[in-house]
C-alpha cells in the first residue's frame, strides 16, 4: 500500500523506531495535490476511447479541471 507521508505519520506510532525530528518532517510533508477536490466515476466501458479520445482533459472553464483514464 502506498500512502502520503502525513497520513502514515497520523495514524501509525512510529515513536519507538523514527526519530521525532523524522516524525514532524513526515506530518508537515504536503502531499501532491492535497488541497484539491478529488472525484471517481466509474463507467461500464470507456467510450471515449471509441471516438478517439484519450481520456484525459485540461481545461479552465469547467469545475474539472484536469481528468484522467485509469481503466
Amino acid at each position: 500500500m502506498v500512502a502520503p507521508l502525513r497520513i502514515i505519520a497520523q495514524n501509525i506510532d512510529w515513536s519507538k523506531k523514527l526519530a521525532s525530528d523524522v516524525r514532524q518532517e513526515m506530518k508537515y510533508t504536503l502531499t501532491w495535490i492535497a488541497t484539491q477536490a478529488k472525484a471517481v466515476t466509474l463507467c461500464d466501458e470507456p467510450f471515449w476511447r471509441e471516438a478517439g479520445q484519450s481520456g484525459r482533459v485540461a481545461s479552465q472553464a469547467c469545475p474539472l479541471t484536469e481528468t484522467h483514464d485509469h481503466c
